[in-house]
């Protein structure tokens, strides 16, 4: 796998004070590129190797009062990725003309993303008293189960 590295630049969570009486509605979930450039590193790798940043954030949204929101969750990061020289080149080409990449590398390189990012939302989520970003499975005894 050409992913060398990945790391967290910032973490941002945040749960508003609210009044009265309020119903949290849903989560959205949301990863974006942010960039790509050229980085070196000091581990040995000869060529090419690019540093993808990308922004993962997490709304919580209200159903009552309309419109508001609970809290949100950012996260900043990057993964650090060496392929061979030819395919860094396309990459970064495609990335500066029109920051677009093709499916194959955003599959990778986001899924690994927001892989790391969810667990860290998870993470961050129970400092500041809000649910967690995803469903966690919940333990069912066998009496649960017989009622299904």
């Amino acid at each position: 796998m050409p992913i060398i590295g990945k790391g967290f630049k910032e973490i941002t969570a945040k749960r508003f004070d609210l009044e009265g009486e309020i119903k949290l509605g849903h989560n959205e979930n949301k990863i974006n590129l942010t960039n790509i450039k050229e980085t070196r590193i000091d581990a040995g790798i000869t060529g090419k190797i690019l540093e993808i940043e990308y922004e993962f954030k997490v709304d919580y949204l209200l159903e009552k009062p309309k419109n508001g929101k609970l809290g949100e969750i950012t996260i900043k990061g990057s993964i650090t990725y060496h392929d061979e020289d030819k395919v860094m080149d396309k990459i970064l080409k495609e990335w500066k003309k029109n920051k677009k990449i093709n499916e194959a590398f955003m599959k990778e390189v986001l899924g690994r993303a927001l892989y790391l990012s969810q667990i860290e939302a998870i993470n961050q989520s129970t400092k500041v008293l809000l649910p967690p970003p995803v469903p966690i499975p919940a333990l069912r005894t066998s009496k649960e189960e017989d009622k299904k």
